[in-house]
């Protein structure tokens, strides 16, 4: 059950202007809608959590499409704007190793909808914590790390009991699955990070 909180009455001033006004790209999200989506928020659901906020697995009602729903936890005037900023340019982005953004929500919470796709996310989050090894020598080199993520490579197999270094990540995110049912944390003095894998 969410807990309501000074936020709920919270007016977020977010402006994009007209260029998302024409039905095309990233569309605007009612709350309600994603809550439902994420089933009120719920635990079970989270993909990931750090500085930034946490992200949630979630089924759109209308589309049955599903969906990884980033909540934004910093509310400044600085977050407000860097929450703006991500939602225009990766918006314009294209690439096939990019999460698509398919929403938006500034209703009560900041929130970010992307499309989820287990396999592809599976892909981004090894690699991603292959390149963080503790040891150098059992990092990838770029042309490694680049095959794998173009599938022209097999993915790594890291070992299950890798210690989990001290990071100085505040505002960053990590969306992926891997294992259902394992989690990966890091914390710093900064801000920490956790991921737990889907069941």
């Amino acid at each position: 059950m969410r807990k309501k909180s000074e936020l709920d009455d919270l007016a977020i001033d977010v402006s994009f202007g007209d260029e998302f006004g024409n039905g095309l790209g990233p569309r605007m999200f009612s709350y309600d809608e994603l809550s439902k989506a994420t089933k009120d928020f719920a635990d079970e659901e989270k993909l990931g959590e750090g500085g930034f906020g946490a992200v949630y697995k979630g089924v759109l009602r209308d589309s049955n499409a599903n969906v990884a729903v980033k909540r934004v936890w910093e509310r400044s005037k600085e977050g407000i704007k860097s929450y703006e900023s991500e939602v225009k340019i990766i918006s314009r982005l294209r690439h096939r190793n990019l999460v698509k953004l398919i929403g938006w929500c500034h209703e009560k919470e900041l929130l970010l909808v992307y499309e989820f796709m287990p396999g592809e996310m599976e892909c981004l989050l090894v690699v991603g914590l292959w390149c963080a090894y503790p040891s150098p020598i059992m990092r990838p080199s770029m042309r490694q790390a680049i095959q794998v993520l173009n599938f022209e490579a097999d993915l790594p197999n890291l070992p299950s009991n890798r210690p989990i270094p001290n990071y100085d990540i505040p505002g960053t995110s990590v969306i992926g699955t891997s294992e259902p049912g394992t989690s990966v944390t890091g914390t710093s003095e900064s801000g920490s990070i956790s991921i737990t894998m889907p069941r």
